[in-house]
């Protein structure tokens, strides 16, 4: 079941789609909001805080672009430089809220995370 809603929500998220699915136990919402953007892009994803606390939840951004590295930003101010791979830009959601992906050079020169390629979000 998960890789089939995993395959939907990708399928969805490359027609640049907001994306809606919902599980029978919990009131999860895993609505996305996708913006692209000339030089970021901008993701939106709801506050499951029960679901982000218990489990290691990441997102995958379809890219087509010659990135090597993204910087992604939650608005907490929490940054976490990726490596960009033919799947896209994979990054953990710790929080709900609004995520801004930009070009990196691999280091991460902003407060709240490690750099080279690494998450601390």
């Amino acid at each position: 079941m998960r890789k089939k809603l995993a395959g939907a929500l990708a399928a969805m998220l490359l027609l640049g789609a907001p994306v809606t699915a919902f599980a029978a136990e919990d009131d999860f919402d895993a609505t996305v909001s996708v913006v692209r953007n000339a030089d970021s892009i901008v993701v939106t994803v709801p506050n499951n805080e029960a679901v982000y606390e218990s489990a290691n939840i990441t997102l995958t951004i379809p890219f087509d672009g010659d990135w090597a590295y993204a910087s992604v930003k939650h608005a907490d101010g929490k940054t976490v430089v990726v490596a960009v791979t033919d799947a896209g830009i994979t990054f953990p959601v710790m929080l709900g809220g609004t995520y801004t992906i930009t070009e990196s050079d691999g280091k991460n020169t902003e407060s709240g995370g490690s750099g080279g390629g690494s998450s601390s979000m």
